[in-house]
């Protein structure tokens, strides 16, 4: 079945490093363009995260938000710089000694104006740490993401298969009503030209040119033909896995063209009608299938 690119999903994954909290919002685009957003440490397993999403929900504009509380996955580590802060002392000392002043410093003082006394160090875990704690809580949130997607899909194919079903009844009622019209239209043709020619006599040969040339001009048979022919192609895709948003709208772009040449080839007032529901049925479809992944 169909699936939908809107989709939403979160989960919430304590663990002895932190508790990683996931958060995806999909709607629709042209492609699958992941945005991730998450704290700038876990810049290193941004692509695979990435590739992860693309290789399940294949199109969308889909953002990623993750957040990692608690003890993280990397540590401070604060070391003293003895050798700076030996020599900085020798100096205050030897100040004091030449000016007579008193150099005496508590430790408040001496890391107020020594700004480098201590130095921070952080310790991380490796990259394939990273991944392996974050690829089961993201598998999870992929599941729901993809399930949500589903169940909108049936609703999509609900939708749209109902509009299917109006369209396709239309397209037999114009088919109908063009074969009346074609026999109207060469029943009228054949007497104007006999009121046109009189006791001249009417050319048997020249009523055969005229009569197929208007019965050309009026008949959809093929369009109508074509038409059934995307109509059917569309119900299958309805019921087929995988990608098949950019088909669907295919297919109703070319069910537009047929429409359009039933209308310039009628010329006739219930058809024309009908024209118009048909486009409005197209139309709403439309809608529904730029959301179809």
């Amino acid at each position: 079945m169909i699936r939908s690119m809107t989709t939403y999903a979160r989960v919430e994954d304590p663990g002895e490093a932190g508790t990683l909290e996931l958060e995806l919002r999909s709607v629709n685009h042209r492609y699958c363009d992941v945005s991730v957003r998450m704290p700038r440490w876990l810049a290193p397993v941004e692509e695979q995260i990435k590739k992860a999403i693309q290789g399940r929900l294949l199109r969308g504009r889909v953002d990623l938000f993750i957040q990692w509380g608690g003890a993280a996955a990397r540590n401070y580590v604060f070391e003293p710089d003895v050798a700076l802060v030996s020599a900085y002392l020798e100096a205050v000392k030897r100040l004091g000694s030449e000016t007579g002043l008193d150099h005496r410093m508590d430790m408040a003082s001496l890391l107020g104006l020594v700004k480098d006394a201590i130095v921070a160090r952080e310790e991380r875990k490796d990259d394939q740490w990273l991944w392996e704690r974050i690829r089961g809580p993201l598998q999870r949130l992929l599941d729901q993401a993809v399930e949500m997607s589903r169940q909108e899909g049936d609703v999509l194919a609900k939708d749209l298969g109902a509009h299917l079903e109006r369209l396709e009844v239309l397209v037999g009622e114009v088919g109908s009503r063009s074969a009346k019209r074609k026999e109207e239209g060469v029943t009228a043709l054949r007497a104007r030209l006999e009121d046109a020619v009189g006791d001249i006599g009417l050319d048997p040969q020249r009523l055969a040119q005229e009569v197929v040339l208007m019965a050309d001009k009026l008949d959809v048979n093929e369009e109508v033909v074509r038409a059934k022919s995307h109509i059917a192609q569309f119900r299958k895709l309805l019921v087929e896995e995988g990608p098949v948003g950019r088909r669907m709208d295919f297919l109703l772009q070319e069910c537009f063209r047929e429409v359009n040449t039933m209308a310039s080839k009628s010329a006739d007032a219930p058809i024309s009608q009908m024209v118009v529901e048909m486009k409005g049925e197209l139309e709403k479809m439309r809608e529904q299938v730029q959301n179809v992944v």
